[in-house]
């Protein structure tokens, strides 16, 4: 089993904050594999790691 411990968790609303994304982007990304969700036992809601929403983003360089 995962160790969760250490992992900051957040809702669906604010993954699609930090991403700019709409909510069903956001889950075609979960459902295409890009990105992991977390399922909480018993309530209909899911969960995002903040490390792996920081994992898609990647900074560009700009060519003068």
């Amino acid at each position: 089993m995962e160790n969760f411990r250490n992992r900051r968790f957040i809702s669906t609303s604010d993954a699609c904050k930090i991403l700019g994304f709409s909510r069903p982007t956001l889950l075609s990304y979960v459902k295409d594999g890009i990105l992991r969700a977390y399922h909480i036992k018993y309530k209909n809601s899911l969960r995002f790691d903040i490390e792996d929403l920081e994992n898609l983003l990647e900074p560009i360089e700009v060519v003068e």
